[in-house]
């Protein structure tokens, strides 16, 4: 009895020490803080609540203007204050995007669209398109980065969507349609355009898509019927 008693306290002895290597607090001591300010281009005001994403650069260098290409998403989200400062704790060392997005506001990444069904336009030309329009920020140890960045106010589509018989058409999908090569397209969203979802018509039959970038458009609106049979 006694000699089990001492084994156990033995190994008990033995496995703190290990526990104590693997500490959370040692694992953030090479972390930094990046922090600013999103501004609207067109009001010079605060982006209150906007999204910003610290995106990997890698993910993003690594795009090609392809259809069937996607860029992997590993960033971290956070949501501006009232006075448009955003802070993000705990980043580890690395290069960064910063990419802000606000409802109304071109979504910086919105811009790979205009590549679909461009053969003319190099990856030069879209490589370039990427270091004018995101801030790049690189995040050393233990020490904070600062940057700020404004967003720039999109195009808008709105109208109204009426039966055959001049009554509204309420409760249907709309949404917007680009053309590559030789056939229409739905808008080649990427993981962070949430600044143009699709949109429902309203009583009246209402709808607008704003946050758009300049380009040829098709509107599509969708009417799914459905049948319900009750026994």
């Amino acid at each position: 009895m006694r000699s089990g008693v001492f084994c156990s306290i033995c190994i008990l002895g033995c496995v703190v020490p290990v526990l104590s290597q693997s500490s959370p607090t040692d694992e953030r001591d090479s972390t930094s803080t990046v922090s600013g300010h999103i501004y609207c281009a067109d009001s010079n005001a605060p982006a209150r609540m906007a999204s910003v994403l610290l995106q990997p650069a890698d993910a993003v260098d690594s795009y090609r203007p392809d259809i069937s290409s996607r860029i992997a998403t590993r960033a971290e989200s956070v949501q501006t204050v009232l006075d448009g400062s955003f802070s993000f704790q705990h980043v580890a060392p690395g290069t960064y995007y910063v990419i802000a997005s606000a409802p109304g506001y071109l979504s910086p990444l919105t811009f790979f669209s205009a590549h679909l069904g461009d053969d003319s336009r190099s990856q030069e030309a879209l490589d370039e398109q990427i270091a004018n329009s995101l801030p790049r920020v690189t995040v050393k140890p233990n020490t904070a980065v600062s940057v700020n960045t404004t967003l720039e106010r999109g195009a808008a589509i709105n109208g109204t969507v009426l039966y055959d018989d001049g009554s509204p058409a309420s409760g249907l999908v709309v949404r917007v349609l680009v053309r590559r090569k030789d056939q229409w397209i739905p808008f080649p969203f990427t993981p962070f355009d949430k600044a143009i979802p699709l949109v429902q018509t309203d009583d009246k039959g209402a709808y607008r898509i704003s946050g758009l970038p300049a380009r040829e458009y098709l509107v599509e609106v969708q009417m799914n019927l459905s049948k319900v049979s009750y026994k």
